[in-house]
């Protein structure tokens, strides 16, 4: 869960992880405040759906999703938090949703949608290393 206490932000400053595409690094203090912001939204989601059995949980609606109006404050602080980092680094934010969305969609053996998502993500990946790539002299 996310705390305010600054102690437990220093405290996942240097925890190694492992990302969706398997690869373990460890994060620097941005990166670990973003991971925290997601796992809890995800708990809170699984939280609220595990509390609401009888919510059509793959029902595709407009508007917000019905589980954001249960939110903590600490939740509505760590939605705001991934709305920033998603809006100032859009190439690793998109390409984080990609790669889960690969794996779920893979352990659903949903085989035309993975193909599109795994075009995305090598979009995604292409962008984001002509990015990194060192400019030649």
């Amino acid at each position: 869960m996310l705390s305010a206490n600054t102690s437990d932000v220093a405290l996942l400053r240097c925890q190694p992880t492992s990302s969706p595409l398997g690869r373990t690094y460890a994060l620097n203090h941005d990166q670990a405040l973003v991971e925290a912001c997601r796992t809890d939204l995800d708990q809170a989601l699984n939280d609220w759906r595990r509390l609401n059995p009888d919510i059509v949980h793959g029902l595709r609606t407009m508007g917000p999703h019905p589980s954001e109006a249960c939110r903590l404050p600490r939740e509505h602080a760590a939605a705001v938090v991934l709305n920033v980092h998603g809006h100032l680094h859009p190439i690793e934010s998109r390409t984080v949703v990609c790669a889960t969305r690969l794996v779920a969609q893979r352990k659903a053996r949903w085989t035309a949608q993975a193909a599109g998502t795994l075009a995305d993500l090598r979009r995604y990946l292409a962008a984001r290393a002509a990015i990194h790539m060192p400019i030649a002299a």
